[in-house]
């Protein structure tokens, strides 16, 4: 009894090793995203939208990329988010991207799948306390 416990203990571990998903394959977030952070700013107290833009590559789960574009004549955090690499996680319901910008700053972005396709969270930076942010995929 206890090497037939022992058995079906290890072909569990075994598929779960293997990153078998119960909901079946991850979705594949490669491509490129736009959106807005709403980055909060003691200054005004209040928020301030930035543009936010990534081109994201998705390898089972496994993020990398590149972003940025905001124009720094009109957004006041453009050092975190003008020009940045990404890399990151995610499942099959949420997603961390650590960003780190060409000007030094660096960023956390922790978020969930919509059902309507898009992405969206909470972050945090070296530059920000706090910011809500949304991303959805560009379509050609």
């Amino acid at each position: 009894m206890k090497r037939r416990v022992l058995a079906v203990t290890l072909a569990a571990l075994a598929a779960l090793a293997c990153g078998s998903s119960p909901t079946g394959p991850l979705p594949d977030v490669s491509g490129p995203w736009v959106g807005q952070a709403d980055v909060w700013t003691p200054d005004i107290q209040g928020t301030l939208p930035t543009y936010l833009a990534m081109t994201l590559t998705d390898q089972d789960g496994r993020i990398t990329g590149t972003g940025g574009g905001a124009d720094c004549r009109f957004f006041p955090h453009c050092d975190s988010f003008g020009s940045f690499t990404v890399s990151g996680s995610h499942d099959d319901e949420g997603i961390r991207l650590v960003g780190t910008s060409a000007y030094g700053p660096t960023w956390t972005l922790v978020g969930r799948f919509q059902a309507n396709g898009t992405l969206n969270g909470t972050g945090r930076g070296s530059t920000f306390q706090s910011a809500t942010w949304q991303m959805a995929r560009v379509t050609r």
